[in-house]
Formats: structure tokens, C-alpha cells, sequence
């Protein structure tokens, strides 16, 4: 599994694979340093914004081509663009006041929250791309030959899905002892975990907008669509469950 974004550039560069439901949202936030007046996204005009590439670089373009906010990574458009390779360099970034404001994934923006260097600015799913839905995926291959175990693998993540949202100190117990084991502390899940959702309902209409939005700004070059070959969302209609 992973973002819708991701996964689409392994789609477009070739990569055999269908994309046949979703798991989690969420888990993005921007923040902007305490010592500036950054309130608001129109407030980012003049600033500098550090983003890693992918996911949270497509998010941001479309956020500030909403609020009519240019962008360049050279000086002179609204929004100055300062790509930055992992997590933790973004928030050092913002903490040694090198940029203004960043997008990061959970844990990484409440933590900055937290120890003081950040304060938060928005959660950016106010887009066509709705709140970052995780993508499960599997090989064409296999789903066509297989479409009765492919069924029965996207009832068993539905079933996981609703179990985890339904318990939450059993989806921390999970994530922090065997799943993420070694890699996140009780204390960062829980912040995590105020920015997440669990939730199965991607939509071919929600594919099709990571699309069509990575063709504008150039990150794939190829056209898919929802019916192509490479691309099947024919499962996605069979896994649902109740909303919170």
C-alpha cells in the first residue's frame, strides 16, 4: 500500500499494479513558525514553504493554485518552494527558521507543535484530492486470474479497517508494538493518531483527480485513466463500510 500519488507513479512508469481499495486519511498537516504572523494560506504570500517531493508537493500546488498563490522554487512568485528530502530535515528546517511553513506527515508536524518551534496552520484536504487516502493495490495479473481471492483479501482489509477504528488502544498496541515496532513511540501515535482516519471508500472519481491533477503539474507524463489496463478500480465499489 501507499498514497494515491505513489501509487499512480508506479502505474504511469509501468508498474503492473491495480488499484483495488483504501485503508487510512489523513495524516498531513502544515505548520508555520510561532514568531510570524501565518494564519492563514493567503498569509503564505512571501514565504518560504518547505515540502518533500510526491504527495505533499501535489498537495500543495493545488492548495495554493485554489487561493490564486503562484509558486516557483526561485524568489519572486508568492510562495517560494523548498524541497527537502525526508521528515525529519523539514522540520529541521523549520526549527532552524529556514523555511516559514512546511507540510510533513504525522507525527512529524504535532511534534513540532509540541516542542515549540511550529504552530499549526491547516490540514490541507479542502481539494479534489479529498483527505489522502491510502491506496491498497495488487498486481493485474493476479486480480484478473484471482478475482475470487482478490475479493475475499479486500473483505478481510474492510474487516481489519472497521476493527481498528472501532478500538483504538488496540490499533495503538498494533502499530507501536508490531507493525511500526521500533520505529514510532507510544507518545508520537497518539499524536498521529489525531490526524488519521480509517476509512475504505476510494473512489474511481478520487483516482482519476490524483490524475489528472499530477498531469498538470507535470509529475506524470503519460495518460491514464480509470479505464486503463494498468489502472482497475472495479473493487473499490465492493468494499464499504459505515461511516463514523
Amino acid at each position: 500500500s501507499s498514497d494515491v500519488c505513489s501509487s499512480d507513479l508506479a502505474i504511469a512508469g509501468g508498474a503492473p499494479a491495480q488499484i483495488i481499495t483504501s485503508v487510512t486519511t489523513g495524516g498531513i498537516a502544515w505548520v508555520s513558525r510561532p514568531d510570524l504572523n501565518i494564519n492563514t494560506i493567503a498569509d503564505l504570500k512571501g514565504r518560504k514553504f518547505g515540502v518533500i517531493r510526491g504527495l505533499h508537493e501535489l498537495v500543495l500546488l493545488k492548495m495554493l493554485e485554489q487561493n490564486n498563490l503562484t509558486f516557483s522554487t526561485s524568489p519572486g512568485a508568492d510562495v517560494q518552494l523548498v524541497f527537502i528530502n525526508s521528515p525529519p530535515a523539514v522540520n529541521t528546517a523549520l526549527k532552524n527558521k529556514e523555511v516559514d511553513a512546511m507540510s510533513n506527515p504525522e507525527p512529524f508536524p504535532s511534534r513540532a507543535v509540541v516542542e515549540g518551534f511550529g504552530k499549526p496552520l491547516l490540514r490541507p484536504y479542502d481539494t479534489p484530492l479529498g483527505a489522502m487516502p491510502r491506496a491498497v493495490f495488487m498486481r493485474g495479473d493476479f486480480l484478473k486470474a484471482n478475482p475470487e481471492t482478490a475479493q475475499r483479501f479486500v473483505d478481510a482489509v474492510v474487516d481489519a479497517t472497521m476493527t481498528l477504528r472501532a478500538d483504538p488502544k488496540l490499533a495503538r498496541d498494533y502499530a507501536v508494538n508490531e507493525f511500526l515496532k521500533g520505529a514510532i513511540t507510544p507518545a508520537d501515535w497518539d499524536l498521529a493518531a489525531q490526524n488519521q482516519g480509517y476509512d475504505v471508500s476510494l473512489t474511481a472519481d478520487t483516482v482519476q483527480a490524483y490524475i489528472d491533477s499530477m498531469r498538470k503539474y507535470g509529475m506524470i507524463k503519460v495518460q491514464i485513466d480509470r479505464k486503463s489496463t494498468r489502472l482497475n478500480s472495479s473493487h473499490i465499489p465492493l468494499s464499504r463500510m459505515p461511516s463514523s
